[in-house]
């Protein structure tokens, strides 16, 4: 497989690599021939230097003062290029020496012939040798090694000549790809793409705009010259077929814009012809041409669809139930017709099944509204009654000719009445209904307390929303109300308004039978001192000291927690889901609020309280209220015994 390849990538790679290896080249020659010249110069450097003061050594060879030998030695201390001097007599004896470095030994490393003046150079590294001749004898010889590394500045100078050379190197990649890429790539690309746009059909097809006078040219200008042969094709293709679719949309939209289902079939029952509405009449996803109409209707039709298709039976708002695919029925109206063809009918299909179905739900809803056992008012935005149903008048005790369009604040309460009736509505808008108790008045004045529902009925014309009615749906409480009074009066004490016995025994109970032991607790109060105020004040003192703790234990409980009294001074508080600490904490509470002073006229009286507590333990077999109770009791008992005025746990 060839691998694809842009043409910028197949010009662009060469040249960079021609600019690299130039560069490299030229860079390569001139760093060599830098290297020879300093090479060279620092070599005539050593040799000149070594020749003057191996002139210095001759008297001291020929005498053989060792110490002014070495003292000539130590001036080549002064060049810091040089790492060893070495002087020997002509008989290769060491004379004097210098060497910084005296771990190496740089002789070693090469092979030279000392009996020939010369030099060598190995390893970045110059060897020099200079004999010494006194009158044409070898007196002595001087080995030096010297460094031939470049210094910082030299280093810097070739750095900067190699920058302008790669400078250079990139404005000449950038002219030359410049120059490649306007006369060669840009033409290509450009045909390129708009090659791929025509094959892709795009309606945006322009002209290359590229004027070049050379093989690229031509092919700009025959790719040009198709393009317009192209357009021109193509709107005459275009005026034709915007004809033929104009043509056929006027065609359709009559047929789409009727509002019924329309349906053209032949003698064999294929439909040749649909709208849109006659797909939802039936239920069919799309259009029905090219299917049997047979197939829509049940078979009980089917014979009066085929003697339609004859032409020896007209349908005229021949009523069909069909069954869509989903499995909803539907009740079409159906009307033939023969159209000019004598094999083709016309059949005009009308959907019913919701008229029928609002039709019904109307009459239902009629029939809802009459007979409801709850009182129904509609009020239109003024607050004018316009409609009732009989249980309402009943209800009210008003007839309906008396009601209807009457305001109902004239009827009823006056300013209260608009009041509610406002609030009513207001509510109404903002939540979408509104549920409450007010109380009215009978026609015979007597008081009519109704549970109320309103909710607001929107309506329109023409599309255009209207002020919503106000449906209000009565239910008469006076029965519920006396049966709630009757209920209080038998479960209540009718001095304090706590709660009794009865109702004690049947709270415990219940919460025994719902399984709620170990999960609730009791306290049984009893008063001290109460026997001495009621003896010396009278009954009516002690019914105010009684009225006065019953609401000092109410304003110490819960919401949840029931505070009962049981008889005389006694009292229980009934606390629901609790435990020990709860109940300590509430018996604390109910001893600083007994205690509390009660002022009754001038005088000032005071009472206490001893308190029982008993926790139900779902462990223990506690199955009956009265044996709670009496725990409770006992445990009573038990916090007189040990002095009044606190309060203790039950044993058990």
């Amino acid at each position: 497989m060839i691998r694809y390849r842009s043409i910028k990538k197949k010009i662009l790679a060469p040249l960079f690599l021609s600019i690299v290896v130039i560069f490299v080249f030229f860079q390569g020659i001139t760093d060599f021939f830098q290297y020879t010249l300093y090479r060279d110069s620092q070599l005539t450097h050593l040799q000149t230097l070594g020749r003057t003061v191996s002139y210095n050594l001759e008297a001291p060879l020929l005498f053989e003062d060792v110490e002014a030998a070495q003292e000539q030695i130590d001036t080549f201390k002064a060049d810091p290029s040089i790492l060893s001097v070495f002087l020997h007599d002509a008989m290769d004896n060491m004379v004097a020496m210098y060497q910084p470095n005296t771990d190496k030994d740089w002789f070693q490393s090469i092979k030279f012939n000392w009996e020939l003046e010369g030099a060598v150079a190995s390893s970045g590294k110059l060897f020099v040798y200079i004999p010494i001749n006194v009158d044409d004898e070898l007196v002595g010889k001087l080995k030096i090694v010297s460094d031939v590394n470049f210094d910082k500045s030299k280093i810097q100078h070739i750095i900067e000549g190699g920058s302008l050379i790669v400078l250079l190197g990139i404005g000449i990649l950038y002219y030359l790809y410049g120059r490649l890429s306007r006369l060669i790539l840009v033409p290509v690309y450009q045909i390129k793409e708009a090659m791929a746009a025509l094959l892709e059909n795009s309606s945006n097809i322009e002209p290359i705009n590229i004027k070049q006078y050379d093989e690229l040219g031509d092919l700009v200008d025959g790719y040009n010259t198709m393009i317009s042969r192209i357009r021109a094709r193509d709107r005459q293709i275009a005026a034709s077929m915007d004809k033929l679719e104009s043509e056929r949309n006027f065609a359709n939209e009559l047929i789409e814009s009727i509002a019924h289902g329309l349906l053209v079939v032949n003698d064999k029952g294929l439909i040749k012809q649909d709208n849109q509405h006659a797909g939802m009449q039936f239920g069919v996803v799309g259009s029905m041409v090219g299917t049997n109409i047979n197939q829509y209707f049940d078979m009980p039709d089917k014979s009066k669809i085929l003697m339609a298709l004859l032409g020896r039976e007209h349908l005229n708002d021949a009523l069909f139930t069909v069954t869509t695919p989903s499995k909803e029925s539907r009740i079409l109206r159906v009307t033939t017709l023969q159209t000019t063809d004598s094999k083709m009918v016309l059949f005009s299909i009308f959907d019913i099944t919701d008229e029928l179905a609002r039709t019904y739900k109307q009459q239902l809803a009629t029939g809802i509204f009459e007979n409801s056992q709850d009182g129904i008012m509609v009020l239109d935005k003024d607050g004018k009654i316009i409609m009732v149903n009989p249980a309402l008048e009943k209800l009210s005790g008003y007839k309906e000719d008396h009601l209807i369009n009457e305001l109902i604040y004239k009827v009823f309460n006056g300013d209260e009445c608009r009041r509610s009736v406002d609030s009513i509505r207001k509510a109404a808008m903002e939540h979408g209904s509104w549920e409450g108790e007010i109380v009215e008045y009978h026609r015979d004045g007597t008081a009519l307390p109704v549970k109320v529902q309103a909710r607001l009925i929107s309506s329109s014309v023409s599309d255009v929303n209207v002020d919503s009615d106000l449906v209000l749906i009565c239910k008469d409480l006076r029965d519920q109300k006396e049966m709630e009074r009757l209920e209080h009066i038998a479960s209540h004490d009718p001095l304090t308004q706590l709660a009794n016995r009865t109702k004690l025994l049947s709270q415990t109970q219940k919460l025994l039978d719902n399984g709620h032991q170990g999960e609730f607790g009791m306290l049984f109060l009893d008063l001290d001192g109460f026997k001495s105020i009621n003896d010396q004040w009278g009954h009516d003192v002690g019914d105010f000291v009684l009225k006065t703790v019953a609401t000092r234990l109410q304003s110490v409980v819960r919401d949840d927690d029931l505070v009962c009294r049981l008889a005389g001074d006694e009292f229980v508080i009934l606390v629901n889901q609790s435990t020990n600490a709860l109940c300590s904490s509430l018996a604390e509470r109910v001893l600083n609020a007994i205690a509390e002073p009660i002022n009754f006229e001038s005088n000032v009286l005071k009472i206490g309280v001893s308190i029982g507590i008993h926790m139900t333990d779902k462990h223990y077999d506690e199955t009956e209220a009265s044996a709670v109770i009496k725990q409770a009791d006992k445990a009573m008992y038990r916090a007189k015994f040990l002095g009044k005025g606190q309060f203790a746990q039950s044993s058990s």
